[in-house]
């Protein structure tokens, strides 16, 4: 390892350390590499400054310990560095092997009896959020993941990949975005941090609201960049090049469905992190599913499609309601949901709308002030 390399992880130690995974067995490797894969594609235009616009900025990626479905980013003047959690293709991999076994490929949503209701299955599957193999992931990986294939049907198999394809991408393009917006930066010049950790208790040194909208920031600049790539073919997945002649739905309504999907799903395994009640300002974090609707409300705003806003929704409200109902999780929105929707009818005012409102308005007031001060310099973006 490079000196410079060697010196920039060790940042990292307080998130785990790096983990040596030259002996993943090649059966499995593609897992691990998507997710990085995106993120260097995103990062690797990056150069030093402006003055030396053909210099690139050294990044580093890797994968860390830190038990937790998160990532870490360091931002240095003359190099950057990206950790993800090793966990996380493994955790993610299975959940949407599983919500996909319970989707509709035709429609590109929860599977539905002919009324359009939801269909509410006796038996809810566990929804995985830990990985037992952490201690050896190189050699426990293959072992692990041939022992879920062997016990998990077939159903909707190819939907699951598109699946996990998208959220790899949603994964990496978020931390990119904030490195690529200067928010890692930021944190480690005002706060002194060693890197920018999401799910991060050191995070309650910034301004909860401030470091809520943080997450907004990269979600919203997340998802507009994945529609276009869904729309223009560029993940890897076939699907997203050719969607398949099976669908019901016109392509960018059933690309849209699925996305919404994913990132709800996504959220249910964000464990370690998060309010537990919506349009808590108090706290560094929202509340997952507050954060989700955040996201799905971007999308309605930035489309042109107007009537997409539907298709959003629908998506929405039908995974939601499938991960309550036929998945085991680590929390339920609907209860939460129910009482915000009381709340506004007995008082006119909704905890979700007024966290977003605060959020949003914190955002227009800092994201370009963020972005030009410790942003890092993409030629052709300043």
């Amino acid at each position: 390892m490079a000196e410079d390399e060697f010196r920039i992880w060790n940042h990292f130690r307080p998130h785990g350390g790096i983990v040596d995974l030259t002996a993943l067995d090649e059966d499995v490797k593609l897992l691990w590499q998507l997710p990085l894969r995106y993120l260097n594609d995103a990062i690797s235009p990056a150069r030093l400054s402006p003055s030396q616009p053909e210099e690139e900025l050294p990044s580093y990626l890797a994968y860390v310990h830190n038990p937790g479905f998160n990532a870490a980013i360091r931002h240095e003047e003359r190099a950057m560095a990206a950790g993800l959690f090793v966990g996380l293709p493994f955790i993610a991999h299975q959940a949407c092997r599983l919500f996909a076994t319970r989707m509709d490929q035709a429609t590109g949503l929860p599977l539905c009896d002919p009324g359009g209701r939801l269909v509410v299955y006796s038996d809810p599957i566990p929804l995985p959020t830990v990985w037992s193999g952490l201690q050896d992931p190189a050699t426990q990986a293959l072992t692990d993941i041939t022992r879920f294939e062997e016990e998990t049907p077939l159903t909707n198999n190819l939907l699951a990949t598109f699946m996990f394809d998208i959220a790899m991408r949603y994964v990496a393009m978020h931390e990119c975005m904030h490195f690529a917006l200067g928010h890692a930066r930021f944190c480690q010049t005002e706060l002194g941090l060693d890197a920018f950790e999401d799910a991060s208790p050191r995070r309650s040194a910034l301004d909860p609201i401030t470091s809520q909208t943080l997450e907004f920031i990269a979600d919203r600049h997340t998802m507009a960049g994945l529609v276009v790539d869904l729309d223009e073919g560029r993940l890897f997945h076939e699907w997203c090049r050719e969607a398949p002649d099976f669908i019901t739905v016109p392509v960018s309504v059933w690309h849209r469905r699925v996305l919404v999907a994913t990132v709800a799903l996504i959220s249910r395994l964000w464990t370690s992190h998060g309010s537990m009640t919506l349009g808590d300002l108090s706290s560094a974090y929202p509340h997952p599913y507050e954060r989700v609707c955040w996201m799905v409300c971007g999308l309605s705003e930035m489309a042109r499609d107007k009537s997409l806003a539907y298709e959003h929704d629908l998506s929405m409200a039908l995974s939601v309601g499938s991960l309550d109902r036929n998945f085991q999780t680590a929390r339920q929105d609907i209860p939460l949901i129910e009482r915000d929707n009381k709340v506004l009818q007995l008082f006119g005012h909704s905890e979700l709308d007024h966290g977003y409102d605060v959020v949003r308005a914190r955002a227009v007031e800092i994201q370009h002030v963020l972005y030009k001060k410790y942003g890092p310099f993409y030629p052709e973006s300043k």
